[in-house]
């Protein structure tokens, strides 16, 4: 019999952990979810103990954004294949994402037996694999970009908004900023808000991770 593949399911809707384990009794064959957790970092922690191949993440958290959990992961375990799950078919969003590691993008609006077949794809190539519900269009551009720019680190940022990014995830206030780079508050704290839109997160915890994790700063930078 073929060994199954372990699955970690991350996501804070119960109601979505019931939908994949009723789905999941139809396809044991491929599949097995071994754990369900509702945070990051209890993925996080989950995976420093438990071995797994697949996780599915959601990519709105309670306590971190998705994206950079799914970054998180894809350091620290590049052998595992993440599907991210989401509520927005936002076309940046979903390009963020994928920079990030993800080897698929689906919307919580598919069918659940939907989102394993992706996943079952996903798991047995290197595809990239996209929610149906998308448009061609939608998908041809996302794909292009994957395509040109892998990890979002060429484009993402201008040299004053990686400045502006170091000093925030170091701690800094934006009057901090402003007076360091010679600019007003306001010119900070508007590249602060692009930054963030970038990124898709309104929390400095995720900056600062984004950060660290693309060599912009340091763990002992930070105040």
């Amino acid at each position: 019999m073929k060994k199954r593949k372990k699955l970690l399911l991350v996501d804070d809707h119960h109601v979505i952990g019931d939908l994949f384990r009723m789905a999941l009794d139809k396809h044991q064959a491929v599949f097995e979810l071994i754990g369900h957790v509702t945070k990051g970092t209890e993925a996080l922690d989950f995976l420093d103990r438990v071995q797994v191949e697949v996780v599915v993440m959601d990519i709105s958290l309670p306590d971190q954004n998705g994206i950079i959990t799914t970054q998180q992961i894809k350091t620290k375990y590049p052998h595992i294949k993440i599907l991210a799950l989401s509520s927005a078919n936002s076309k940046p969003q979903i390009i963020k994402t994928l920079q990030a590691g993800a080897q698929g993008y689906f919307l919580k609006t598919d069918r659940v037996a939907v989102i394993l077949a992706g996943l079952e794809k996903a798991v047995s190539s290197a595809e990239i694999v996209l929610s149906p519900s998308l448009k061609e269009s939608t998908m041809a551009e996302i794909l292009y970009s994957i395509l040109h720019d892998p990890t979002g680190l060429e484009t993402d940022f201008s040299q004053r908004e990686i400045e502006v990014l170091k000093l925030l995830s170091d701690g800094y206030s934006i009057q901090e900023i402003a007076e360091n780079l010679s600019l007003t508050p306001r010119t900070i704290e508007k590249n602060r808000r692009r930054i963030m839109k970038k990124l898709g997160t309104n929390s400095i915890a995720d900056l600062t991770k984004y950060a660290i994790f693309n060599g912009i700063t340091t763990a002992e930078s930070l105040n």
